[in-house]
């Protein structure tokens, strides 16, 4: 399209540029990207927000931080452009997805000195930076900031801290976010229930597990395969054989499909008698 444009004489404008490069940016070929913003650049344009955007969203796929910044940074001195909310997401996906929670930190200071609005999408990626780093108790304390200041959860946010909470082995404190996620109207999702369950069995707390699914699935959270999977052996290893075999006549009845692991516990019960 590029060289058909040049062929018949028509001039590629920003928006052209900024198209290329973000088809480049999704290919995770950031040096053609980069290619095309110093070409538009050569023919006399100026790149606008979107297009410098576009750039760094090109280096978060090939988690390359440092040419992300630098390109943030020539935004604003080159291009004389204030990045706005969009801009600084971008960059913060840079940094998580390349697990550098405390750059994200300091660029999400950053956007708050700016007097940049934050979005959902900005509490997302940093209560993930905070959770993959270990600290969930940071990242809960950022939702609750967040919520004063009208930035309101969704269900990825809160999935996200649950999962946090989870991979801390602190089950209890998932739980609590899950009360929180239904007192604020959020809608839970299979990924949720999963969270959870998984976090219980792994404590070797079976029934906790089994209120969660109960309670979940009055919400018509749907489980799945791995949910029974997980209930059925965490009752077997409590020794509580009928409780395994209620939950397998209740996935039965739900007409969820088994996998090889189902066979498995299925064997397991059968075993245990």
């Amino acid at each position: 399209m590029f060289q058909l444009m040049q062929q018949h004489g028509l001039r590629p404008d920003v928006v052209t540029y900024t198209t290329l490069i973000k088809a480049f940016a999704h290919t995770k070929q950031s040096d053609k990207a980069t290619e095309m913003f110093q070409l538009m650049q050569q023919h006399g344009l100026r790149p606008d927000v979107v297009t410098y955007t576009t750039l760094i969203k090109a280096f978060a796929h090939t988690k390359q931080s440092d040419k992300a910044t630098e390109m943030f940074q020539l935004m604003q001195q080159q291009g004389g452009i204030r990045p706005n909310c969009v801009a600084y997401n971008a960059l913060l996906t840079v940094f998580v997805q390349a697990g550098l929670p405390d750059k994200a930190d300091e660029t999400f200071q950053q956007m708050q000195q700016q007097k940049v609005q934050p979005d959902t999408v900005t509490l997302n990626l940093m209560v993930n930076a905070f959770g993959c780093a270990g600290q969930p108790d940071k990242a809960n304390e950022l939702l609750q900031l967040m919520r004063r200041e009208k930035v309101h959860p969704d269900t990825i946010t809160l999935n996200t801290l649950v999962n946090a909470f989870c991979r801390a082995k602190q089950p209890d404190k998932a739980r609590q976010v899950l009360h929180r996620m239904l007192q604020w109207k959020v809608r839970p999702d299979t990924v949720t229930l999963n969270s959870l369950v998984d976090a219980f069995c792994r404590a070797s707390q079976p029934d906790a597990a089994y209120k969660v699914f109960c309670r979940l699935q009055n919400k018509d959270v749907l489980p799945d395969t791995f949910t029974f999977n997980a209930l059925m052996s965490s009752f077997l290893r409590a020794g509580q054989r009928d409780r395994a075999v209620s939950i397998l006549a209740q996935m039965k009845k739900a007409k969820v499909k088994a996998d090889a692991a189902t066979d498995r516990i299925v064997k397991w019960i059968g075993a245990s008698r």
